[in-house]
């Protein structure tokens, strides 16, 4: 698709670039918004023990079938939004756009931040943006870096880097205070005391 008009309505366009900018942020947080109150409520809570277990979710009473479709067509939603105001920005849409490595990447930054709270993507995306800044800047091959960091996450930080914080200051918290923690559990970006 060549030639994508800018963002307007009726005689107004937006073709102030920083404007963009402004709408992402803006779809971004309605997006973290409703996916954090989501992962709260009962659906959210049945895809946390369908990713813990799908025998275990089948087994009471949670329709798998039906909770994996529902988190796909939102997810697609998602996309749908966040591509069409791609395609505006940059006024063009080809497939070289969307090629392996994006997805790896996307991947890694997942793992980066760590899958199992919610903040974790945010994380993930701003490390991943600062790590591929690095690599352009010092040259190093593109393939190499990817093949490093997955190497990386999957030896040392299994759980992601926030995660790593976590405990970390957990850590630090039980040597100031000589308490250890209570249990948390994760649970849809936020971590709840188990009493």
């Amino acid at each position: 698709m060549i030639g994508i008009p800018d963002i307007g309505w009726g005689d107004f366009e937006i073709t102030n670039r920083a404007t963009y900018y402004y709408i992402a942020v803006a779809m971004f947080a309605i997006f973290f918004w409703y996916s954090s109150n989501l992962m709260k409520s009962r659906v959210g809570r049945a895809l946390l023990t369908l990713k813990s277990s799908e025998n275990t979710a089948e087994a009471m009473g949670i329709r798998t079938a039906k909770v994996k479709l529902q988190f796909f067509v939102l997810s697609a939603v998602f996309a749908a939004f966040s591509g069409a105001v791609m395609g505006h920005y940059l006024g063009i849409i080809v497939p070289s756009q969307f090629n392996v490595i994006i997805s790896i990447e996307l991947l890694i930054a997942m793992l980066l931040g760590g899958e199992a709270i919610l903040i974790g993507s945010l994380v993930g995306s701003l490390l991943w943006f600062f790590i591929s800044d690095f690599t352009h800047s010092v040259a190093i091959p593109r393939m190499f870096m990817l093949g490093l960091i997955m190497i990386v996450l999957i030896l040392f930080v299994e759980h992601g880097v926030s995660q790593a914080f976590i405990k970390v200051y957990n850590r630090i918290k039980t040597g100031i205070t000589g308490k250890s923690p209570e249990k948390r559990i994760v649970q849809g970006g936020e971590t709840n005391d188990i009493s």
